[in-house]
């Protein structure tokens, strides 16, 4: 997806969920870790989102309180499975 939509936009970022844990700091395993960095996820790809970016985040199990908050907060956001 990233790849295409890059051949014909320049604005277009990827963020893969792991690399972006790191770069969030410590948060634990536990499911509060898990949601805290979720919507840590969450409110940076609103930010680049915000800045015009097309925003491509990976990510797995995500909660449905998760899903609400993107549907809610993100324009244009799209699940993919």
């Amino acid at each position: 997806l990233y790849r295409k939509l890059k051949e014909k936009y320049d604005n277009v970022i990827y963020l893969d969920g792991d690399e972006l844990r790191e770069l969030l700091g410590c948060f634990s395993y536990d499911k509060k870790g898990r949601m805290d960095v979720s919507f840590k996820r969450s409110d940076f790809a609103r930010f680049l989102s915000n800045q015009g970016m097309i925003v491509i985040v990976s990510a797995i199990s995500m909660w449905n309180e998760i899903y609400e908050y993107n549907r809610k907060y993100l324009k244009n956001y799209f699940e993919i499975y």
